[in-house]
């Protein structure tokens, strides 16, 4: 029987309606105060109401208790129900957050209609004065629908979770006009159960003894996906009863279950049942022995019994490590509208059932955070949230091993955070620290590995040379030396194992490991040295292939880079080095240098500098500033010494010298930047901003000597004005001023003026860049005084020009240099002083242009800016 049969109009003055109400026993009903008084004036008259199934005027009723402090009626009615007529029951309104609702009411202006429906979202619950309320959102709740239940359907046989109170008027502005209120259901009962104890009694039944394991005290985020799983619920579809959690080993299936389980046990009547389809018995019989204490029955009663047990419940079913689908094949047959949760590492359940999937990925660094925060009781003292987010990191962002981590941290007094983080950057060891009492990591990923057949190991092994860079199914087939359709079957396999994931979709064409995965199933092999030699004779060919294809490039850049570093470590031929090295030096800060290798006899001699000055500026964008140093250090050497056994070249090799000191230079100012926020005193960051500003004077003197027109001499010049707005950090207003408008004057005079008709758009992009940049933190020194306000608006909107010109000069199709990364740089800034000038709309704008790119073009290092901005 439909619910909207409990409803009923309440009618006032010559029949006409006034607001709505409904059953919720066999004698009462509840509605609110407000349309009590407002149907006859007075609380002690007696209210007509009017029935919808069937249509029955003039029953008469009376106030059986009127709550004054709130908008809470109860009537009472003089006559037994019609017998078309249910009662409506109360469930529970927690953990409905952005759930849909529907209700049913007698709006006025729709007098001559027996009801409405009406339907909506709910948005979460707010307070007014210690009552309880849950708001709406809804354009079809209007005035006439006070009293009306909020129904919630798909709790097994549904129930209201609240009862409107209250519809907004839209201000003005015409804003909240599709607000409205409802008192929630267990405010409802709070209010009227010393009164009315038999309404609790026929709504919030009281859920049988749970089979859940006890609630896990560290669960962290997941909020996504369970509002999902809620929604999924709330709005059940018996023909497709099956949910499927899905996910690879220690992603936290399990814990999600049991937190879900919790979190609902209130909204099934008869509750929730937990079972673990790896526990050997039969699922059916389990449930029967286990939650209803039914033995003794043979297989010929059981799916009767299975049945009977289940005609008229309400339940929620929870199967946790699920193996094959004929594991929950009787249990959906026989549990009637009962819906089911089922969690797994295999994805092929969701098709053998028609299940909804539902997938679980790694955590968020914040989620990781907090969990490490729940873990750790005890201070660590100097020790700071970067430690761990590298540990974090190193660990993937999986639960179960920043689970385990903590526990060693927390239990392990003798363990310090650096001497574990030294621990985990051992990838042949890593996973050893990761086993905690009777919990292993590597455990986990065995039942996942050991489902795979041979030639599907052998496939997996091959792709471990990978690392954790995405790839396609070509690199795939080439290096495991296959063909292309065993390839797409494997990483199928592969995929719905949970053992790989997928990095790009729509359509599915790249895919990934887990950086735990990859530790583990390189364990298992030692000799990787084929699979080494054919992904860098793959990646080396694919950039030959597109070398003119900036995207292309940019899209395999990382495959490209491990590519290198396997090269040189192994010792593949000089050619491949050189081909690889060239392709990497236009992504990694190098002004190109053709110039270097129009000669022959030059090409043996340079090539194996340039290599290693790629290394260091592998190094510098991995921002490994350290290592980068002493790589670019080592080149120098190298350079100097190189420079006395061949006078023939000298030229070439000040030039690719002047190149060196140039990045030295870059690496040391941006580690001077990053030490300013760490505990490295004030001299010791002075001491490498002298040190990057004596080798980009060096690196100038002989780029000017060698070649006074050169692009290169401008980026000398910027990045001297970079260093210049760096350091400012180091001084105090005023004095830091002085820095950013020295940096204005080196940029304009050398770059703007001196150069500009014949400089290219790239670095006239980069000039207005910066310029934009210096305007852009003067404003923001002036905004801290006081007296400077209006000053620093007028460098704000400066600030915006130069930005907007940057953005214009890096998006025009002349410009021959690709750099996704300036552009998001442009992106992102150009937001930020958007919003201080007052154009939100337009920052907003920015902020959505930048995403794109740095979801497209992974540029990670810019993320937490623009997640900050998202939270202006």
């Amino acid at each position: 029987m439909s619910f909207e049969t409990g409803v009923v109009a309440i009618l006032g003055k010559a029949d006409q309606i006034v607001g709505t109400g409904f059953v919720v026993t066999d004698r009462l009903i509840l509605t609110c105060k407000h349309v009590v008084t407002e149907s006859k004036g007075t609380l002690d008259s007696h209210i007509t109401v009017r029935f919808r199934f069937p249509n029955q005027l003039n029953q008469v009723t009376s106030v059986k208790y009127i709550y004054n402090e709130e908008d809470v009626a109860v009537l009472e009615l003089k006559e037994p129900l019609p017998t078309s007529v249910s009662p409506i029951k109360l469930a529970s309104s927690s953990g409905l957050a952005e759930c849909p609702f529907r209700t049913f009411g007698f709006p006025a202006n729709f007098d001559k209609i027996n009801g409405v429906w009406g339907r909506g979202s709910i948005e979460g619950r707010v307070d007014e004065i210690g009552l309880e309320l849950l708001q709406l959102t809804s354009s079809q709740v209007t005035r006439g629908f006070s009293g009306a239940p909020v129904w919630i359907s798909g709790l097994g046989q549904g129930g209201a979770v609240g009862m409107i109170s209250k519809i907004s008027k839209p201000d003005e502005y015409s804003r909240n006009q599709y607000t409205c209120f409802a008192i929630s259901s267990e405010a409802l009962i709070k209010l009227i159960k010393d009164t009315h104890l038999e309404i609790i009694r026929l709504s919030l039944k009281s859920p049988r003894k749970s089979s859940v394991p006890p609630l896990i005290s560290n669960f962290v985020g997941r909020s996504g996906i369970i509002d999902r799983l809620k929604n999924w619920l709330f709005n059940f579809d018996e023909t497709k009863k099956v949910g499927l959690v899905v996910g690879m080993g220690g992603i936290g299936k399990t814990t999600l279950l049991i937190y879900l389980a919790h979190q609902l046990k209130n909204s099934f009547a008869d509750g929730v049942i937990f079972l673990n389809a790896q526990a050997g018995t039969k699922v059916n019989q389990r449930i029967l022995i286990e939650d209803y204490q039914v033995e003794n029955i043979g297989d010929q009663d059981l799916a009767r019994t299975v049945r009977k047990v289940f005609r008229d419940k309400d339940t929620l079913i929870l199967i946790d490590e699920v193996e094959k689908s004929d594991q929950v094949l009787e249990i959906l047959e026989l549990t009637g509208t009962c819906p089911v949760i089922i969690s797994s590492r295999k994805r092929i359940i969701a098709a053998a059932r028609d299940a909804t999937v539902f997938e679980l990925r790694p955590f968020t660094l914040d989620d990781s955070l907090k969990l490490f925060s729940n873990i750790l009781k005890r201070d660590f003292s100097g020790q700071d949230d970067s430690d761990l987010t590298e540990i974090s990191e190193l660990l993937g962002y999986l639960p179960l091993a920043i689970n385990l981590s903590g526990c060693w941290l927390k239990n392990d007094r003798t363990l310090t955070i650096s001497d574990f983080i030294e621990f985990l950057k051992n990838e042949k060891k890593r996973l050893e620290e990761l086993d905690y009492e009777n919990v292993s990591l590597k455990s986990v990923f065995y039942k996942s590995y050991n489902q795979l057949q041979l030639d599907q190991q052998e496939f997996l092994k091959a792709l471990v040379v990978l690392g954790t860079n995405d790839f396609n199914f070509e690199a795939a087939a080439f290096i495991a030396n296959v063909d292309f359709l065993t390839a797409k079957k494997n990483l199928g396999v592969l995929y719905r194992e949970s053992l790989i994931e997928i990095a790009a979709e729509k359509p599915i064409t790249r895919f990934r490991l887990h950086s735990l995965i990859r530790d583990f199933v390189s364990d298992l092999f030692e000799d990787k040295t084929l699979y080494f030699h054919r992904m860098v004779d793959y990646f080396r060919d694919y950039g030959l292939k597109h070398s003119a294809d900036s995207k292309n490039i940019y899209l395999e850049i990382n495959n490209i880079r491990t590519a290198f570093e396997i090269a040189l470590n192994i010792q593949i031929l000089h050619a491949h080095l050189k081909d690889l090295a060239l392709l990497l030096l236009p992504f990694l800060g190098n002004v190109e240098e053709s110039v270097l290798f129009k000669a022959p006899s030059i090409r043996t001699l340079i090539t194996p500098l340039r290599a290693e000055m790629a290394i260091g500026s592998m190094n510098y964008r991995r921002k490994n500033f350290n290592q980068a140093i002493e790589k670019f250090e080592n080149v120098l050497d190298d350079i100097s010494r190189t420079i006395l056994e061949n006078h023939d070249h000298e030229n070439e090799l000040m030039l690719l010298k002047s190149m060196c000191l140039y990045n030295l230079g870059l690496a040391q100012s941006d580690l001077a930047h990053v030490s300013l926020s760490a505990n490295v005193s004030r001299d010791e960051v002075l001491s490498l901003f002298c040190q990057s500003k004596e080798n980009y004077q060096e690196g100038l003197a002989l780029a000017q000597n060698l070649d006074p027109f050169e692009d290169r001499i401008i980026w000398f010049y910027l990045q001297l004005a970079k260093q210049k707005i760096q350091q400012a950090d180091l001084y105090k207003y005023p004095e830091n001023l002085q820095s950013y408008q020295e940096a204005i004057a080196i940029v304009q005079f050398y770059a703007k003026t001196r150069y500009k008709k014949r400089l290219g758009l790239h670095l006239r992009s980069y000039i207005n860049y910066y310029l934009g940049l210096c305007y852009h933190c003067i404003a923001f020194e002036n905004m801290q005084q006081q007296k400077k306000k209006n000053r620093a608006n007028k460098d704000l909107k400066k600030a915006h020009d130069y930005y907007v010109e940057a953005k214009i000069l890096n998006e025009d199709p002349a410009n021959s240099v690709f750099d996704m990364s300036h552009r998001a740089e442009i992106l992102a800034n150009l937001a930020e002083v958007t919003f201080k000038i007052g154009e939100v709309a337009r920052a907003k704008m920015y902020v959505e242009e930048a995403k794109t790119i740095i979801s497209e073009w992974n540029i990670q290092y810019l993320s937490d800016f623009i997640n900050s901005l998202e939270k202006i």
